[in-house]
């Protein structure tokens, strides 16, 4: 997750990595975690998703509202189903610019590593 401020001397860069291994395959994963778009459900920071416009595919757009009140307008892109998903987006009049990438990597038959 990148996120950027922009003002007239400087950007501000920030970056977030984490994953985790999770004893289920990509379809599973990608089943019942992205395609439904209720992120909310495994994302610990995200209130709830508003306003999207379709499933987890490329041009999707949706407000991912945050537990801290803040408000992203996202849109999905560089989608591959049980694979990747990527996401941008801005806050705050498009002073604040996010992206986010959700990478689903296959282990061996019983875990996948979910980036």
């Amino acid at each position: 997750f990148f996120s950027s401020l922009d003002n007239d001397d400087k950007t501000t860069m920030s970056y977030c990595k984490t994953s985790a291994i999770i004893s289920a395959p990509p379809t599973l994963i990608w089943n019942t975690c992205l395609a439904p778009m209720k992120w909310q459900e495994w994302d610990h920071n995200i209130h709830q998703l508003r306003d999207v416009s379709g499933g987890c595919s490329n041009g999707t757009t949706a407000i991912f509202e945050q537990k801290d009140g803040k408000e992203f307008a996202f849109t999905l892109h560089d989608v591959e189903e049980d694979r990747c998903v990527m996401f941008s987006g801005q806050a705050l009049g498009g002073t604040l610019k996010a992206e986010g990438k959700i990478v689903i990597t296959p282990i061996d038959n019983f875990s996948t590593r979910i980036e």
